[in-house]
C-alpha cells in the first residue's frame, strides 16, 4: 500500500484571503441567522480541497484505495486511519507514524478510540471489519494499546478480543463512558427464527456481560446515557427499547413510531431520549426516560429519513440532520424551532447526495460543524453569524456514497478533520 502525506498547499488562482472560492457558495433554500441578518462569510471562506493542512491518501484516482473509518482519541495525541485491512496510527503533533495495524486480509469498516480503563493507562480501540456486507461475516476486534498507541498485552491468554458481530452505523460510540464495556450487534436464532441483538462484553477481558434481546427488526443505533446507566436502542420494528446497564433487563418499550427507527441521543442528564425515524411528519419524538407513563413530545419541522441527532455540550439545543438537505436546530427548554439550513433542490443531482449525515459541536455549543453527502465540511457560529466551508472545487472528482461518523474533531489542537469523498482524509486549521 502506498501512502501519500504531507502538508498540501493551494494552487488557485481565484483564492485570496478576503473572497474564498465563490464557486463553491452553496444553493440554499434556507440558511442560519442571526435576526433577519442570514450567515455571513467568514473572510477567504469558501475554502477548496488542497488548502488543508495535511492530508492522507493511498494514491490518486482510480490507483487509491479509500479511507474507511476514523477516529482521534479523547486526549487529541493520536489519529487512526483505516482502508482495506489496515489501520495506520499517527502522532497529531507532527503526523508521526505511531503504529500499524493488521486485519488478516478483511476489510476494516469502522474504528473508534477510547480511553483504557486499566491502571496503566493507555487506549483501546474498536473495530469492525469482513468481506463485503453481510451481517454473517462481519467481526468486531478490541486491540489493547499502551502511551505509544503500540499493542499492549492483557489479562488473556492471546491478547486478543474478537467476537462475531458488528458495530452500529448511526450510533457516535459503541463505548461506554467509562470504556469498560462496548456494544455491539450480532445475530440470535430462537423459535421465532433469526434477530439481531444487543450485546454488552467487558473491554478488558472480552467476555461477555449480557445480550438484550427483543427488536424484530435491523437495530439502527445503540448507546448508553451519560451515566452509563441505561442503555437504549432504535430498530426498523417501530420501537425504541430502554435497557439497565447492570444486568441487561428490559426497562420499557417507546412506540410504535410508525416507522423505520434510525437514530437516538440522549440529552446531558439522561432524562430526555430523542429518536427519529423515516416517513411522513413529525418524524421525531421525545419521550422521558424517568416517567414510565410519559407520552411523546412530536418535533415540529422533521420529515423524511433523519439519521443524525446531537445535543450540544451545554444542553441549550438540539440539532437533527435529515436526508433532504436539512439541517434544523432546537432550543431544548421548549422544544421550539430556531434555525433551519436547507440545501435547495437541484435538477439531476442524487438523491442522497444532500443528505447531512455528521453533526459535531465546537466550543461548548457555541459553533456547530456538519457535513452533508455532497463532499462539504460547514461551521457555523452562533454569536458572530458567521460561517466556513471546505469542499471539492468544479475540477475535483468524488463518489456518492454513505458516508458517516466521518469527522474529527481535534477542538485543542486547533484542527478538525474529515474523510472525504475522494477516498482521502484531511485535516484543516479550525477557526
Amino acid at each position: 500500500m502506498k501512502v501519500i502525506l504531507g502538508e498540501a498547499h493551494s494552487n488557485n488562482q481565484d483564492v485570496s484571503p478576503e473572497t474564498g472560492r465563490e464557486d463553491l457558495e452553496d444553493k440554499l433554500e434556507s440558511d442560519f441567522r442571526k435576526g433577519e441578518q442570514p450567515a455571513l462569510w467568514a473572510p477567504g471562506y469558501p475554502k477548496a480541497w488542497g488548502q488543508e493542512v495535511w492530508k492522507f491518501s493511498t494514491g490518486h484516482g482510480d490507483n487509491s484505495t479509500p479511507v474507511n473509518a476514523v477516529s482521534a482519541t479523547s486526549d487529541e495525541k493520536f489519529l487512526a486511519i483505516a482502508t482495506v485491512d489496515t489501520i495506520v496510527i499517527f502522532e497529531v503533533d507532527g503526523y508521526k507514524l505511531a503504529s500499524v495495524l493488521k486485519t488478516g486480509g478483511e476489510e476494516v469498516h469502522t474504528v473508534e478510540f477510547a480511553k483504557a480503563a486499566r491502571k496503566d493507562g493507555g487506549y483501546v480501540l474498536a473495530s469492525s471489519y469482513g468481506q463485503g456486507y453481510a451481517e454473517a461475516d462481519r467481526k468486531v476486534r478490541i486491540w489493547h494499546l499502551d502511551q505509544d498507541c503500540k499493542e499492549a498485552s492483557t489479562s488473556r491468554k492471546d491478547d486478543k478480543i474478537i467476537v462475531k458481530g458488528d458495530l452500529t452505523t448511526f450510533a457516535p460510540t459503541a463505548f461506554s463512558h467509562d470504556s469498560k464495556t462496548l456494544l455491539y450487534l450480532t445475530n440470535h436464532r430462537d423459535e421465532w427464527g433469526n434477530h439481531r441483538v444487543v450485546v454488552a462484553i467487558d473491554v478488558e477481558t472480552g467476555k461477555e456481560k449480557y445480550q438484550m434481546q427483543g427488536h424484530t427488526d435491523s437495530i439502527m443505533w445503540t448507546g448508553f446515557s451519560p451515566d452509563d446507566e441505561l442503555i437504549a436502542s432504535a430498530a426498523w420494528d417501530g420501537f425504541l427499547k430502554l435497557y439497565s446497564s447492570k444486568e441487561g433487563k428490559l426497562i420499557r418499550d417507546y412506540g410504535p413510531t410508525g416507522g423505520q427507527n434510525w437514530a437516538c441521543a440522549f440529552d446531558e442528564e439522561g432524562k430526555n431520549l430523542v429518536v427519529t425515524r423515516g416517513g411522513r411528519p413529525p418524524s421525531a419524538f421525545v419521550w422521558r426516560t424517568d416517567d414510565p407513563r410519559s407520552f411523546p413530545v412530536s418535533l415540529k419541522g422533521t420529515s423524511g429519513w433523519q439519521r443524525v441527532i446531537s445535543y450540544s455540550p451545554d444542553g441549550a439545543k438540539l440539532a437533527i440532520g435529515a436526508a433532504d438537505g436539512r439541517l434544523v436546530i432546537y432550543e431544548t427548554k421548549a422544544m421550539n424551532l430556531i434555525q433551519v439550513w436547507q440545501l435547495a433542490e437541484e435538477k439531476d443531482s442524487y438523491r442522497w447526495v444532500k443528505e447531512v449525515t455528521v453533526i459535531e459541536w465546537l466550543d461548548g455549543g457555541k459553533r456547530i460543524c456538519w457535513t452533508p453527502m455532497d463532499g462539504s465540511l460547514h461551521v457555523y457560529d452562533f454569536e458572530s453569524n458567521v460561517k466556513w466551508k471546505w469542499g471539492p472545487g468544479k475540477d475535483d472528482s468524488w463518489r456518492p456514497g454513505a458516508w458517516f461518523n466521518t469527522l474529527v474533531v481535534l477542538e485543542s489542537n486547533g484542527l478538525i478533520g474529515s474523510k472525504d469523498q475522494d477516498g482521502a482524509f484531511r485535516i484543516w486549521k479550525l477557526p
